[in-house]
């Protein structure tokens, strides 16, 4: 994989924007619940929550961004 230089994850609007952490989230909680045991179920509702938290912090970001922060 070729990386340029100074190449960050602010300079990939994909990941920038929480929509894209808070669809990830709804896709994991809809495979959590086609878990079979409890254990796995929970393991996924965990990375939904951590995609959330993502959500989150790209949102504070983009606001930053707009404040010229």
């Amino acid at each position: 994989m070729v990386r340029e230089k100074g190449l960050s994850m602010r300079n990939v609007p994909h990941f920038n924007g929480p929509e894209h952490w808070h669809q990830r989230a709804e896709e994991v909680r809809v495979l959590a619940e086609q878990m079979y045991t409890e254990r796995t179920k929970k393991m996924m509702l965990k990375i939904a929550d951590d995609y959330d938290e993502l959500a989150v912090g790209a949102a504070i970001r983009t606001i930053d961004e707009m404040k010229g922060n």
